[in-house]
């Protein structure tokens, strides 16, 4: 497993954030019973799904409140699992993973499907 840092420069400011990775010959971290799964999911029009169901980002915070609340209350953690297609921008899925840890949830893992032609 390694640490990615992506640097976003834009005019004069900078952004920076870091994503854990795990690499295809390590295995991925299981997810235990502890633990409450989100599934993520944005196409090639940057259309969102929150566990295969249209949304919007005021809508997947509100979502992800909801399921911090109830996981607090079981003494249970929340793992989002962002799944993208290849053609999405870097930005964009930047900007997803940003809006998941603003709203507390550390624990992200990025899964990409490939274009329709790889198939």
């Amino acid at each position: 497993m390694f640490m990615l840092n992506l640097i976003l420069l834009g005019g004069c400011a900078q952004k920076s954030s870091s994503v854990e990775v795990n690499t295809m010959n390590q295995p991925a971290p299981s997810l235990s019973v502890k633990e409450v799964k989100l599934k993520i999911h944005m196409d090639e029009n940057n259309t969102l799904f929150i566990n295969n169901v249209l949304s919007s980002e005021a809508a997947l915070r509100k979502k992800i409140q909801i399921k911090q609340r109830e996981a607090q209350a079981r003494e249970q953690k929340i793992s989002c699992i962002i799944e993208v297609n290849s053609s999405v921008s870097y930005e964009n899925i930047i900007h997803i993973i940003d809006l998941i840890k603003q709203e507390g949830v550390n624990d992200v893992v990025l899964a990409t499907t490939p274009e329709k032609d790889e198939r």
